[in-house]
């Protein structure tokens, strides 16, 4: 991922609305990015998000202009891998016995350190996904937020519908899983903050009866053996999840077959014919190919919805369910030697099949069929 050259003095419009405080330019992880992975990547997610028009995407890659962002956050909320974060915190308190969020819009005039305020965003847009499920894991159910002047406010008029949206897919997903959900409170600027800063309370941690305290310390001789046990093997990567992995489990009597997830890929097997690129771009193993069982091997819970491997698949064989349940978790596949070249790969059984007596592919492999290899071959005979 490329960033522009900061080559021009930034306008005194394009931050006046951002908190003080924090940097105002996004962190980018471009590792992950799309773009990064495969020339042929579709994700506009962060130019589209953009609107000031700061984010680009064309031929030579991804890149920001930083004179043009404002910091607004809503590239954030919309990349699906994560590449992109600011430096939002969204603040948690404690409302008596329950642990409640806080967040408020810049717009307000409200500043993070000021009177005593925490949890002030540049836009409630810029929410995303896993820091709700990061919230809702700590145990919070009320999210308390403060907004002002979205009709009239740069990042556009459509802002307000951003979180609610996001708050309404988080509650889908939870109560297909059985679960309460976690209810947004609006409020006015003035009871906003007479609540976050005289009705409730810092969060110093869960208060610890004594059946509460021995469990806490059989937890604690459980993390050390499990702290012993990773430095024999190693851990994958724990920078980024996706959001299906972070999501509790169902209660119990909910059947696995009706759990949505954010993402959940699905493979036409009378469309694929086994090329596995697929298996071999997607970035987060949604999608594996499983050579032991011969089988492609399918998981909603890694799924992003980034869209790489329909790009790749020249098919058209992958669709990808938002909000749904899982439609497959096994595809079986068959190898198959070239009768040209010698090569095995991988095909789905259906091509191997025959229809009226004839099998319905020619034995080639994908480069032999479309190099069509023996076109050149030709025998000069003597007179």
């Amino acid at each position: 991922m490329q960033q522009a050259v900061d080559t021009k003095p930034e306008s005194a419009d394009s931050v006046s609305s951002f908190p003080p405080g924090l940097d105002r330019l996004p962190r980018i992880d471009g590792v992950r990015c799309v773009h990064v992975a495969a020339a042929v990547a579709s994700c506009r997610a962060c130019a589209d998000s953009c609107p000031r028009g700061a984010w680009q995407v064309d031929e030579s890659g991804v890149s920001l202009t930083p004179e043009d962002c404002d910091g607004c956050g809503l590239c954030a909320a919309a990349c699906p891998q994560g590449v992109i974060s600011h430096a939002h915190t969204i603040t948690k308190r404690r409302e008596g016995r329950d642990l409640v969020a806080f967040a408020a819009c810049a717009s307000t005039g409200l500043r993070t350190g000021q009177d005593g305020v925490e949890g002030v965003l540049p836009c409630l847009g810029a929410i995303t996904l896993p820091e709700l499920l990061t919230l809702y894991g700590a145990g919070v159910r009320r999210f308390y937020v403060t907004r002002e002047g979205c009709a009239t406010c740069p990042t556009g008029s459509s802002t307000p519908a951003r979180l609610e949206k996001t708050i309404a897919d988080l509650n889908y997903l939870l109560a297909g899983r059985g679960l309460e959900p976690l209810r947004l409170i609006h409020r006015s600027r003035v009871p906003w903050q007479a609540l976050l800063t005289f009705d409730t309370e810092p969060d110093a941690g869960p208060t610890l009866g004594r059946r509460s305290l021995f469990r806490m310390a059989a937890r604690r001789v459980s993390e050390v053996v499990d702290t012993a046990a990773s430095t024999l093997s190693p851990k994958p990567d724990q920078g980024f999840r996706p959001p299906g992995r972070m999501l509790p489990p169902p209660v119990p009597g909910v059947a696995a077959e009706r759990v949505p997830w954010p993402w959940a890929p699905a493979i036409d097997s009378a469309a694929c014919d086994g090329c596995v690129a697929c298996a071999r771009i997607c970035p987060t193993g949604a999608i594996t190919l499983d050579e032991g069982a011969g089988a492609f091997r399918l998981s909603p819970p890694d799924c992003t919805g980034c869209r790489l491997c329909t790009d790749v698949c020249h098919a058209s064989a992958i669709l990808l369910e938002r909000l749904a349940p899982q439609r497959q978790s096994l595809l079986p596949l068959e190898r198959v030697r070239c009768r040209a070249c010698g090569v095995g790969e991988w095909h789905m059984p259906h091509t191997r099949e025959k229809v009226g007596g004839e099998k319905t592919d020619d034995g080639l492999c994908r480069v032999c069929r479309t190099t069509r290899r023996t076109r050149n071959l030709f025998q000069v005979l003597d007179d």
